[in-house]
């Protein structure tokens, strides 16, 4: 966290039990186009890291400091 911007907000969200996870339905794949757990985004842009990438201290300080 100390490689974020000042004045960030970070929301940590659960994605509901696997049976509600699974379902092409839910709302999070819906609204917005979750793929996997864990993501890691930055709303409001294209920018996300899926599964096994939000592991990678590069990719993840990348994500935060590159406009």
């Amino acid at each position: 966290m100390s490689h974020l911007p000042e004045g960030s907000v970070f929301i940590y969200c659960l994605v509901g039990q696997r049976d509600y996870w699974k379902n092409p339905g839910n709302d999070f794949k819906k609204t917005l186009k979750l793929s996997g757990v864990p993501t890691l985004l930055r709303y409001g842009t294209p920018q996300k890291l899926v599964e096994e990438e939000c592991f990678k201290a590069n990719l993840v300080r990348m994500m935060f400091t590159e406009d």
